[in-house]
């Protein structure tokens, strides 16, 4: 069986009762809803992007 599709305005969207714990996104009209990334997730991208910023200011190979 296919699920309905139901599209959302602008307005409607913005009257939407968000759930903190999910991430919202309008894609021409459809609402997409996913999970917001883990502390441990965005603590490693922090750390990850600290180290290449670090190693690139001292080689010319590229920037972040």
């Amino acid at each position: 069986m296919r699920e309905a599709t139901i599209l959302l305005t602008a307005e409607e969207f913005d009257n939407f009762p968000f759930d903190e714990t999910k991430r919202y996104e309008l894609d021409e009209g459809k609402l997409i809803v996913t999970d917001r990334p883990a502390y441990n997730h965005n603590r490693v991208l922090l750390d990850l992007t600290y180290s290449l910023a670090k190693f690139l200011d001292h080689t010319p190979n590229g920037e972040v």
